[in-house]
């Protein structure tokens, strides 16, 4: 009798600690669900890659990037999803994270053939025992930024004449109407157009328009 009430005691024990991890677990997938809500809202990619160089999480925004399942990256190499070249490019941060340091960088990438400026943060993720586990990746699209910054550098290249006439060009003036602004012939009015668009490596007008509209090189966009 002693034996069975000790044998009911055992499995009464086992239940009410298969109950507690049956908690637990639906704690841990409730916590994960939130963070993957939260990490697939921000319009910025997050992912883990592990000390082997494989991706061990992602969010939504990267598989969009990448035109990928979350199960087609999962466990991939970073080269299989980068590229040999970019994978090369980027082999030393990567190798400088995995050293336990924080790593930040600027960098094109080609995406799904699209190229895409970047700002790329390395955080390692450092266990108990000082060992690095791997890193969590948090990137940044900076291309319109960068753009911007050419286009600055590349207006800053103009004379004052041809910043004049780029003003006039946008806001829509023939050659014949800016020469009368300007006091030049139509014939020196398009070589200086010409001269500009060289210098901004823009071979028509309504890219010039474009370019000085979206840079804000227009004179009210000063």
């Amino acid at each position: 009798m002693e034996e069975i009430q000790a044998l009911h005691s055992q499995i009464s024990t086992l239940k009410s600690q298969d109950s507690k991890n049956i908690q637990e677990l639906e704690i841990c997938k409730a916590s994960e669900r939130r963070f993957r809500l939260m990490t697939d809202s921000l319009p910025v990619l997050i992912s883990y890659v592990d000390s082997e160089h494989r991706y061990r999480f992602n969010n939504k925004t990267y598989e969009e990037w990448h035109g990928l399942s979350r199960e087609e990256i999962y466990g991939k190499h970073v080269r299989e999803i980068l590229g040999e070249e970019a994978y090369r490019n980027i082999l030393t941060y990567i190798e400088k994270a995995l050293s336990g340091k924080k790593v930040s960088y600027e960098q094109l990438f080609n995406i799904n053939a699209a190229d895409r400026y970047l700002h790329v943060d390395y955080v390692p993720d450092i266990g108990g025992d000082d060992r690095v586990n791997g890193f969590f990746v948090l990137v940044y699209d900076i291309t319109k930024r960068k753009k911007k910054e050419e286009a600055l550098k590349q207006h800053a290249t103009l004379s004052p004449r041809e910043k004049e006439i780029l003003q006039l060009v946008v806001g829509g003036k023939s050659s014949a109407e800016i020469a009368d602004v300007v006091n030049l012939s139509p014939k020196t009015v398009e070589t200086y157009r010409c001269r500009l668009m060289a210098k901004l490596k823009i071979n028509n007008l309504a890219v010039l328009v474009r370019f000085a509209v979206e840079n804000g090189l227009t004179s009210s966009g000063k």
